[in-house]
């Protein structure tokens, strides 16, 4: 039949059995310099390092709506603390407010860590500028972002 493979052909089993000699003598330094390089690349590419969590929306004053100080209350593990400084930033999505994209929040105070899930507490206060038109109500949740450095990926790969 023409155009079967014949497995007694010597020439067709000379191509498959045969490894070429390149790939013996150069192979595994191409690999290992591969694999250095990429390692080279990794130690020199970074990226931001965020923390998100969750919180809620606190209004400080109710006295009058131009007034009134609006505050993001947040828990973050303790070994956060050292990063997380008055006058920090954070961005802001509130789960509630889909037309305002991003608000930034200021670290306005640190509240004190509690022994029992190894927490403490972040009051971020929404910078000026930055104004809320419409009543706070205490149950509105989200997300704060805190930006805590500079981080490569050789850094992250072995955390």
């Amino acid at each position: 039949m023409p155009g079967a493979f014949d497995s007694t052909d010597t020439h067709t089993k000379d191509i498959l059995n045969a490894i070429p000699k390149w790939y013996v003598r150069f192979g595994m330094p191409i690999l290992a310099g591969v694999f250095v390089l990429l390692l080279l690349v990794s130690t020199r590419v970074s990226y931001p390092d965020y923390l998100e969590t969750t919180g809620f929306l606190q209004s400080g004053s109710h006295t009058s709506p131009d007034s009134m100080a609006s505050y993001f209350i947040t828990r973050l593990p303790q070994q956060y603390m050292p990063l997380i400084k008055k006058g920090s930033t954070a961005s802001l999505t509130i789960d509630a407010w889909p037309a305002v994209s991003q608000l930034r929040g200021e670290v306005d105070s640190l509240l004190p860590p509690m022994a029992s899930d190894k927490t403490f507490g972040v009051r971020l206060r929404i910078r000026e500028g930055m104004t809320i038109t419409m009543p706070v109500q205490d149950s509105l949740t989200g997300t704060a972002a805190f930006l805590l450095g500079e981080r490569s990926l050789f850094g992250q790969l072995f955390r």
